[in-house]
Order: C-alpha cells, then structure tokens, then sequence
C-alpha cells in the first residue's frame, strides 16, 4: 500500500484559476472559480503516481466536506489522486464579495453539475489522469449527481453510493456507458437509505449494480468512521 503523505509538486502550486492554500497534513485546499462567481472550496489529495487516476467525493445536501477527509485519504493510499469539494452553498463554498449571482430560475442541478465538471477538468489536469478509470464517491442525496457524472464524463467507469437517500425527487438513471459500475451501500438499520438504496438497484442495469447491507445504523461520514468492513470494501473495489 503507498503511504499517504506527498509532498506537492509545484505544477499544483501555481494551478491557474485557483487559489491554493497549503495544510498540515499536505493536501492543498483551493478556491476554484465558477462563471457566476461562485467561489468552489476544494481539498485535493496528490497520489505519489506520476500518472494517477482521479476519485471525486460528493458530500451530502447540507453536509460539509470535512467528515469526508477520511474516504479521501482512504483513496489517496490506494494510489488516488482525490478532489473533495463543498458542493454549492454549502461549507466553505459561496459567492465573491460583491459577485453576481446565478439567475433564481436557473436549473440547480444543471448548475452543480457545471460545478462539478469544471472541478473534474482542474483534478484531471493535476493527476495527469488519461485512462477511464476514475471514481465517484457520492453520499447521502448526492447520488443523482453521481449518476450524471458518471452517465456523461468518459474518464469515469465507476461510482459508489453510500447512503443513497432519494432527496424528495424519484429515482432516475441515465443511461450508463458500457462498463460502467454501480456499487450501493447501506446499513440494515437505516431503513430510509435501505429502502431507496434497493429501489436504485433495481433500475440499474443487471451487469452494472453491485450492493451491499452493513449491519448497524449508522449513515454516510459516520459509516465510514465505524464501518471497518466498508472501509475494507472499498480499499478491494479501488484496487481493481
């Protein structure tokens, strides 16, 4: 297994379009800013491959990214480069001082995924990643932009749910490319994310779904902090 800690080139330093602060424990948080001024807070986790491929971790609606950190850091041992944003409005990311914001109208969902695509562009450029075999953690109501990701970026083949919720809309799967792989997790004891967790599974195509149930109760973040079998999971799925 590669060890965790990598000191960042300087090609990541002086990225364009982002401002870079360094941390302790050497993943780099950045602002990356979008056409409306919105101010995008990422963390991105450098893998030791000169050529790496890159895992995108959604958080939950509401959720900060923070709890996240442990999955990032997970991915990164594996030999991941790792973007974990504040998705919109939410965490650290919010509009410039004196920015227009997006028209109240707009599609926010269209709009998280601009989001989200001009975050992979940035993660792609930096881990130098060239085949398809990126991976999307999405947690809790963040499924639906999962599936979108992984429906229409062809450096994506595989996307894990943790803690599907349904978020008040019903479920809806684009269509997937070829190979690509859905993985869905939950604990037996919570029966909201159980219950949406199998009605995704069901309309997924047979070739492409995988799930598996937890004992417990925990959800998402916290899953991921007591579940040492999850973790475990996911170290076998990263490792190809």
């Amino acid at each position: 297994m590669r060890p965790t800690v990598w000191i960042l080139a300087a090609a990541l330093l002086a990225a364009p379009a982002a401002a870079q602060e360094q941390v302790a424990d050497l993943s780099v948080r950045l602002v990356l800013a979008q056409s409306d001024s919105m101010q995008l807070a990422v963390e991105f986790f450098q893998s030791r491959a000169e050529e790496a491929p890159l895992a995108l971790i959604l958080p939950d609606r509401g959720a900060r990214r923070q709890p996240l950190r442990v999955l990032a850091k997970l991915a990164q041992a594996e030999g991941y480069s790792v973007l974990l944003p504040d998705l919109r409005g939410q965490g650290e990311s919010r509009f410039a001082p004196g920015g227009a914001a997006a028209p109240p109208d707009e599609n926010p969902r269209r709009r998280m995924l601009q989001d989200m695509d001009s975050a992979l562009e940035f993660g792609l450029r930096q881990s130098n990643s060239l085949d398809r075999e990126g991976v999307i953690f999405a947690v809790g109501e963040s499924w639906a932009h999962g599936l979108d990701l992984l429906a229409g970026r062809p450096e994506l083949d595989r996307l894990y749910l943790v803690s599907p919720l349904e978020g008040g809309a019903p479920p809806r799967v684009p269509e997937l490319p070829e190979g690509a792989k859905v993985f869905l997790v939950s604990c037996e004891g919570d029966e909201e994310a159980r219950a949406a967790q199998m009605q995704l599974y069901l309309l997924l195509p047979e070739g492409a779904r995988q799930q598996l149930l937890l004992p417990g109760r925990s959800r998402g973040a916290g899953m991921l902090r007591q579940q040492a079998e999850l973790r475990e999971q996911i170290r076998g799925w990263l490792a190809r």
